[in-house]
């Protein structure tokens, strides 16, 4: 039986390749010639088992000798945001989720004037990321997590497979073909002014990027020391820890005592029914509070 359930998520994962390239190739958000450049190095780097792979002649390097399949999907991802929100006015940002940089990778690619600053749990990659990091200019990286309250937690993922790593072990699993498990010390931090102002870390940013397994709701809560204009984040109500949107707004509102509002929400999809919802957030004060 689990050898019929591998060889059936095997089976999914290659026709889904099949069709991520299919669409990078008539639809990916760069030149022809970019797309065409991309899909040789990915499968290079798979075909030769590398760790990296070579994006706009940038060097990246990950821990899942897969990833350069996935990365396109980053290309699709911010070219969709980029139809919401004009990353050419904003000039901070907030990573929270990092692992080896792939969003802030892409972003930095298309907006390489953004001030980036990543947060990654994860001692054992965290080194992967900071060498990404490394190959742009205004990207700062910071090897914890982000929570309601500082403070050490297990952190469970899978070797090889870290994107989807968590402080609850079934979300670590969820669809994968390994369920070897590994649990880690990693450290949590809530932002607190005098936090940020130890690590001259900006008290405003213009874009807010979340993607932790589960982890959402605390996150959100080790926040309300930080002003934002958009925040955009990963959510499933299928997984562990996971919040609905209605409870994420509500808790943005109160966290925020200003106007909050979804702005965009994509179709849930995956064994654990992940979608990427937008808010932004009015500054002014509601009519009430001034």
């Amino acid at each position: 039986m689990k050898l019929l359930k591998t060889v059936r998520l095997i089976i999914n994962k290659f026709c889904l390749n099949l069709k991520i390239d299919f669409n990078w190739l008539t639809n990916g958000p760069d030149p022809l010639v970019q797309r065409v450049k991309y899909l040789f190095w990915k499968y290079i780097s798979i075909g030769l088992n590398l760790n990296y792979t070579w994006i706009h002649r940038i060097k990246c390097t990950y821990d899942n000798r897969l990833t350069p399949a996935l990365l396109s999907e980053y290309f699709f991802e911010i070219a969709s945001l980029e139809k919401l929100v004009d990353f050419n006015k904003m000039h901070v940002v907030i990573d929270i989720g990092a692992n080896i940089g792939q969003f802030a990778f892409v972003l930095k690619l298309r907006h390489p004037n953004l001030k980036i600053y990543s947060f990654e749990p994860n001692s054992t990659i965290f080194p992967l990321l900071l060498e990404n990091s490394k190959r742009f200019k205004n990207w700062e990286c910071f090897n914890f997590g982000i929570g309601e309250s500082s403070g050490n937690l297990p952190l469970y993922f899978v070797l090889g497979k870290s994107a989807q790593g968590s402080v609850f072990p079934k979300n670590a699993s969820i669809g994968l073909i390994s369920d070897q498990i590994k649990e880690i010390d990693a450290e949590f931090i809530c932002l607190t002014d005098s936090f940020l102002n130890e690590l001259s870390i900006p008290h405003i940013f213009d874009f807010i990027k979340i993607d932790v397994e589960g982890s959402e709701m605390s996150v959100i809560k080790g926040l309300e020391s930080v002003k934002w204009t958009y925040l955009y984040t990963e959510l499933s109500e299928e997984r562990l820890g996971g919040g609905s949107i209605t409870e994420v707004l509500d808790q943005l509102r109160r966290s925020r005592s200003l106007k909050v509002d979804v702005l965009n929400t994509t179709t849930p999809s995956g064994p654990s029914k992940t979608f990427q919802a937008l808010f932004v957030c009015d500054q002014s004060p509601p009519s009430n509070l001034r």
